[in-house]
């Protein structure tokens, strides 16, 4: 992407592609290059930066965690709208409720595991159709919103894994929307690092066609992460318990210790995401599309 690209945010959204696997629209093959670690830093900025009072302090620290040095603030002052256009805070920035995700909302999918190199082999798999060596394996997901709310960045619901014709797996989550102010893209409330929160969110629809050089600029754009935000919803849900079959009984290998993270797209309600456990194999993709897309209900008098 060329630097009159960098100007046209609209342009860089539109140029996503969606690379496919098994037939699945975005599909994302688990080879992709790592995030750097100038996008982990950039990722740390993000959540940091919501503490700072003042622009000064907002440059300070973004000097001080390295992935802007002194020179390039200088140069970049020099260049007045792209300074006008850099994150100092994240208060601008507004999570609109959509009604593709609302409460009795059902998305159904799959979740795709990956086949298992030879030279590295995890624990467990999420599910009990785990692959074999060469080839991947894939089950049927349903995911029913029970509960949301915008104001707290809250959600909860069930997520129910069909992994063949006799097992049921059924499970409780909980959700946190992420609006970059109470929550962002920096994962706090469940075990990560930052290396895999950007491993994971830069395979994501939203970031997977940017290099980590474009994903960095584009972190720290206003212009950006505003039409970011008008056009896709961030989450990371937890299951937490079984529901069925009870937490006693064999329920194939599939864990619940990891997390998913998660991009809802507001023209359609797809969701894409991948589950991260540090225990299980890695880059689980999930696709989900909505059953229905809900309304909100008015009284007329």
């Amino acid at each position: 992407m060329d630097d009159a690209d960098w100007d046209d945010t609209g342009a860089i959204l539109r140029s996503r592609f969606f690379r496919t696997r098994h037939g699945h629209e975005g599909s994302q093959d688990s080879r992709l290059p790592e995030a750097s670690n100038e996008v982990e830093k950039a990722i740390e900025y993000l959540s940091k930066v919501r503490g700072c009072k003042t622009p000064q302090e907002s440059l300070r620290l973004a000097v001080r965690l390295g992935f802007y040095t002194g020179d390039d603030w200088a140069r970049l002052f020099d260049e007045q709208p792209r300074c006008d256009d850099l994150v100092l805070d994240t208060s601008f920035l507004r999570v609109a409720e959509t009604s593709w995700l609302e409460a009795g909302g059902v998305f159904w999918g799959s979740q795709i595991a990956p086949a298992i190199s030879p030279i590295y082999e995890m624990s467990s798999t999420r599910s009990n159709a785990s692959s074999s060596g060469s080839t991947s394996s894939q089950w049927t997901v349903k995911l029913s919103i029970s509960s949301i709310d915008y104001k707290q960045l809250r959600l909860t619901g069930t997520m129910e894994a069909f992994t063949d014709a006799k097992t049921n797996i059924k499970t409780y989550f909980e959700g946190e929307i992420i609006d970059f102010n109470g929550h962002s893209l920096q994962t706090l409330t469940f075990a990560s690092t930052l290396g895999d929160d950007a491993n994971n969110w830069r395979k994501l629809d939203p970031f997977v066609c940017l290099s980590n050089h474009e994903l960095v600029k584009c972190l720290v754009s206003r212009k950006f992460m505003k039409e970011l935000n008008d056009r896709w919803l961030f989450l990371r849900i937890k299951e937490l318990d079984f529901i069925s079959p009870v937490p006693e009984a064999d329920v194939g290998g599939l864990t619940i210790g990891g997390f998913y993270y998660l991009a809802l797209r507001r023209d359609d309600g797809r969701i894409q995401g991948y589950y991260y456990d540090s225990q299980s194999q890695p880059f689980q993709e999930l696709t989900l599309m909505p059953n229905k897309r809900l309304f909100p209900s008015y009284e007329f008098r």
